[in-house]
């Protein structure tokens, strides 16, 4: 039996409705025997909020809606199943703060009264980095064309559309996808973001069964990406040094990838990068069983460096200190997986040298770093690795290596200073 509500019409205005979930409230045993079926023609809200909050006040999340609407609406509880036509939600603003991990005391209410609530009504945001313990976005725009969910946990939700703005300073203008989930994947179609400097297109398809170990099908996904300098820089700002973040180019930088993947074979079938003032990245391959010790297969890659210094601000501090590489820097060649055997040939290009190097590495640590090389006068440093500014010849590190003489013996080969 299930009791029935139609709603034709419906107009709620100045509502504000809060829910405080607790962790020591009692198990409540009383069975549940209702089961309803809910139909909602027409639901207009104005100008009213909701704000839940979690055991401890250990997570607040605030969704206020200047005008929301809700088209076609169904909730069936005796079958899960629930589904609407058509939402919309117009200048709405929505705030989410937690606490840090190191902060949540053990299960239980009373344990949070010596740290007092989240201060939630004088958190500063506006102009900060973006956090992700606190979102604070206003001036959202949402529409849902079509969303069901039933009892078997399949999802159905077209995203017609998304704007908003971020405390930090990020600006989404337009949003949109198609989103299909069930137990067996999860694919995201059509998906657009864009922003006043940046566009990102995007294809996932996701088989769960590729990510177990007996694969079955291939998760692929696709992406076409220019990203703004300007919101490069927003979201690196409280990530990396101000420093570096000035050293940024005036370019946007463009992405274009498509792989495929399982447990057992990864497939980069494209891979083109580019900041143009910086570096340029091209790369393509596939691996067999990366997991396993039997893997095999090879990559191959095109990369120039035309700025390194911007780069260093990415990178950890000790291992930005260890590298300096010219400007114009070109490498292009191979890597090649045979197992535990790794084995790269690649050319390097700089001003007026040049570098061959043959290397071969095992990924277990009892098998030896060799090495050749063959070398004109190259302008790269790595004093870590065994290059001497003074001496003309290069000497890379590991138990067994073969020197190599500058091709012009007579002139020193130059290197950049660490």
């Amino acid at each position: 039996r299930r009791e029935r509500i139609v709603l034709d019409e419906a107009h709620l205005s100045h509502a504000h409705l809060m829910v405080a979930l607790s962790d020591t409230a009692a198990v409540d045993t009383t069975p549940s025997t209702g089961k309803w079926l809910i139909r909602a023609r027409e639901l207009e809200i104005e100008q009213s909020d909701v704000q839940l909050s979690l055991p401890g006040d250990s997570m607040r999340l605030r969704l206020a809606m200047q005008r929301a609407e809700l088209v076609e609406g169904h909730f069936d509880t005796g079958r899960n199943y629930y589904a609407f036509r058509r939402f919309l939600l117009k200048e709405g603003a929505i705030r989410y703060a937690t606490r840090a991990l190191g902060q949540l005391p053990p299960k239980g209410n009373a344990a949070y009264t010596k740290q007092g609530p989240l201060p939630w009504d004088t958190l500063k945001t506006a102009g900060g980095p973006i956090n992700p313990a606190l979102i604070d976005a206003t001036h959202i725009t949402l529409r849902i064309d079509t969303l069901s969910y039933d009892d078997a946990g399949t999802l159905r939700l077209h995203l017609a559309g998304l704007t908003l703005r971020e405390q930090c300073g990020l600006y989404i203008r337009e949003m949109r996808a198609g989103v299909y989930l069930d137990s067996l994947r999860l694919h995201l179609a059509n998906a657009h973001l864009l922003t006043p400097h940046t566009r990102i297109d995007a294809q996932v398809d996701l088989p769960f069964k590729a990510l177990e170990s007996r694969s079955e099908g291939l998760a692929n996904a696709e992406i076409n990406a220019r990203v703004g300098k300007e919101d490069i820089r927003c979201l690196a700002r409280g990530f990396v040094d101000p420093a570096w973040v000035r050293l940024l180019p005036e370019a946007d930088l463009t992405l274009q990838t498509s792989l495929a993947a399982n447990m057992h074979l990864v497939e980069l079938r494209k891979l083109e990068a580019s900041w143009p003032g910086i570096l340029a990245v091209e790369a393509y391959g596939s691996v067999q069983e990366p997991m396993d010790e039997s893997r095999s297969g090879q990559l191959a890659y095109d990369v120039r460096v035309d700025r390194f210094a911007p780069l260093r601000g990415f990178l950890p501090k000790d291992v930005a200190a260890m590298v300096d590489v010219p400007r114009s820097t070109n490498l292009r060649g191979k890597v090649n997986l045979n197992g535990d055997d790794i084995r790269l040939q690649t050319l390097a290009i700089a001003l007026r040298g040049q570098l061959q190097l043959r290397a071969q590495v095992g990924l277990k640590s009892s098998m030896p770093l060799t090495s050749r090389a063959r070398a004109s006068p190259l302008a790269v440093s790595c004093p870590r690795w065994g290059w001497d500014r003074s001496q003309p010849r290069f000497r890379p590190t590991g138990a067994a290596s073969t020197p190599c003489r500058s091709r012009r013996a007579s002139k020193p080969m130059p290197t950049c200073a660490p």
